[in-house]
């Protein structure tokens, strides 16, 4: 596998990373808007604008990894050359491989996050049905309501990796092409 190829994997692994650190700024923005009429968020842009302006430029940097990574990774080690039938194959497989580890990386730090926030929400449910309080407008239960929300979704994208990996190479595949 050329350079080239290798640089070009690289700058897709690090467009679905950088998506993932996206995720992670919704959730922010999810917890202020749920919660824009309360006190704590009175008139505050600021706090949303910390949110919403880093995750467009994260928004933005992944598509652009994803979709000038041909660019990229000619700038980073100069012209492709031509590749035989034998590597094209290493290739594919190597890509898959790829989709594979970064799926599991996703997956092993999602899912202990995921039952953390779960176990959270319930010891933060039953203290407050101790109490005879109401729960559903403390910013606390909604931010870990979007804690799970942030969790499943990169569960899902990690499975997705894993379980899909020969049916996303060939979409990415298609997608290359336009």
């Amino acid at each position: 596998m050329s350079l080239n190829k290798i640089a070009k994997l690289s700058c897709r692994v690090m467009s679905i990373y950088t998506l993932i650190r996206v995720v992670i700024y919704l959730q922010g923005i999810l917890v202020m808007i749920t919660n824009w009429n309360t006190q704590f968020m009175d008139n505050n842009y600021g706090m949303l604008l910390s949110f919403i302006i880093p995750s467009c430029i994260l928004l933005v940097i992944s598509i652009s990894l994803w979709v000038f990574a041909n660019r990229i990774s000619e700038y980073m080690v100069g012209e492709e050359e031509q590749n035989d039938f034998k590597e094209n194959i290493l290739e594919e497989k190597l890509e898959l491989v790829i989709l594979n580890i970064v799926g599991l990386i996703i997956l092993s730090i999602a899912i202990p996050d995921f039952v953390k926030s779960i176990i959270e929400i319930s010891v933060f449910i039953n203290r407050y049905k101790e109490i005879g309080s109401y729960y559903k407008d403390d910013i606390n239960y909604i931010y870990n309501l979007s804690d799970i929300l942030k969790h499943s979704i990169k569960i899902i994208i990690g499975l997705c990796l894993i379980i899909g990996s020969k049916g996303i190479r060939s979409f990415l595949e298609k997608f290359r092409e336009i």
